[in-house]
């Protein structure tokens, strides 16, 4: 059988799982698994004892089957997320659940929807687990192992759900959820679904309360004591030496006044309006003053996929993070550049009085590698660098004509083994 059809399989079992959650509990799949054992049995060795059995688990069906709470209307929920998470720091969101129906609430669950983390078709044909060629002939033939990477890979956040919820009716109640981000990305939330178990705890009755968020997941932190960071520190201290990260230049805005005109001054400056009123040329005054500025490029390609690759691109990128995170703290202007998609170089320009750096951050959580190869980067490259600004480059592989180009320019290369290790510790998922 093709991979194509346990693709079709694994996802429409997938979602089937998750509807039966919403429909019975485990306490009910028990009972109504004796009712339907002791029902087939007792007909064949005629035993009275089984037949109680199966009429005191039918009953105990019924019941709970007419007991249920169907009307749930009247309750709505918003959801308040910070504005970032950190992979591998557990933290909270708020949770305010309305009721403006006419009964009490009590013994609820409140369980996260999010948007599964299934892999696209195209994605789950083409990209292979790592290894899967040393799987036995069993193991690569139904494509489970294969299916199980792609779910951990995709998975970026734990959301446990929210158990004995009590609101009063015409009241609300707030409350502190757990989130367990454990890979950075996008996640979108969809909202929660209130659900109520019947006086027996056998079937469940649920409702979908809509509160769309979208949640960011930052890269996990590097070592704020590391190497690099210490590198960048005494960068940053350099106020007049040739690769110090300060400029002396004009800023936006800087006007001090108007002056007569001396030979020599840009006729960009002349303050035309100024020497119409007097008949006589002036210059518009601007003045000068040191700031701090680099240049942060991300190398996110590499001209032969191995099997750490991935790894090493997350190691980077926590490192990446932890610098941008010392230039913001440290009132820098940044330009990064980085390779997109479609085969270009993006530029993106953050400083802290404009507090766009959450903007920057942002892209981070998006990032994937590229194939390409190293003269097709750096022929982009040169064509967006500032040659005044310092530049700092975090790559996957030092590749010697990216030294070359690097060292033509001031540009400081980093790589994993400059950067060190950070712990990424793959998450473990339910599969069920």
């Amino acid at each position: 059988m093709s991979a194509e059809f346990f693709y079709n399989i694994y996802a429409r079992f997938s979602k089937r799982g998750d509807n039966l959650r919403l429909r019975i509990t485990p306490f009910g799949i028990i009972v109504f698994s004796v009712c339907l054992i002791s029902g087939l049995a007792g007909i064949n060795i005629l035993s009275s004892g089984l037949y109680r059995i199966f009429a005191l688990t039918l009953s105990l069906i019924l019941i709970s089957r007419l007991s249920r709470i169907k009307d749930f209307s009247g309750i709505s929920v918003s959801v308040f997320f910070d504005r970032q998470y950190n992979a591998g720091e557990n933290s909270k969101y708020s949770v305010t659940i309305i009721n403006q129906s006419a009964r009490d609430l009590f013994d609820i669950e409140l369980i996260p929807e999010v948007e599964k983390p299934v892999p696209t078709k195209d994605d789950f044909l083409s990209k292979k687990e790592p290894g899967e060629e040393k799987r036995n002939f069993w193991d690569r033939n139904i494509y489970y192992f294969r299916w199980a990477w792609h779910i951990i890979k995709l998975h970026k956040a734990d959301l446990p759900s929210i158990r004995n919820v009590s609101v009063k009716h015409n009241s609300f109640t707030e409350l502190d959820a757990e989130i367990i981000p454990v890979k950075r990305g996008m996640i979108s939330f969809k909202g929660l679904y209130l659900t109520k178990k019947d006086i027996f705890g056998l079937y469940t009755t649920s409702t979908f309360l809509p509160a769309e968020n979208m949640i960011v997941i930052l890269p996990k932190p590097a070592d704020p004591n590391s190497k690099l960071i210490n590198q960048l520190s005494d960068l940053a201290d350099r106020k007049n030496r040739s690769d110090s990260f300060y400029l002396l230049r004009h800023k936006t805005g800087d006007f001090i006044g108007l002056r007569e005109y001396a030979p020599g001054d840009p006729m960009r400056n002349i303050h035309w309006k100024t020497w119409a009123k007097t008949d006589k040329p002036a210059v518009v005054e601007k003045g000068f003053e040191k700031i701090k500025e680099c240049t942060v490029i991300l190398g996110n390609f590499i001209q032969n996929d191995k099997e750490d690759t991935e790894l090493n691109f997350e190691n980077i990128l926590s490192y990446l993070y932890s610098s941008l995170k010392f230039f913001e703290d440290n009132g820098f202007e940044v330009t990064f550049l980085y390779l997109t998609g479609n085969g270009q170089i993006r530029r993106f320009t953050a400083e802290k009085e404009s507090g766009n750096f959450h903007k920057l951050l942002n892209i981070l959580s998006e990032l994937e590698y590229h194939n390409i190869t190293p003269s097709v980067f750096t022929s982009k490259l040169k064509r967006e660098l500032n040659p005044y600004s310092r530049a700092v480059m975090f790559c996957l592989e030092k590749e010697p004509e990216l030294v070359r180009f690097a060292g033509g320019r001031k540009i400081t290369l980093y790589s994993p083994e400059e950067c060190g290790k950070v712990n990424q510790n793959a998450p473990e998922v339910n599969l069920s």
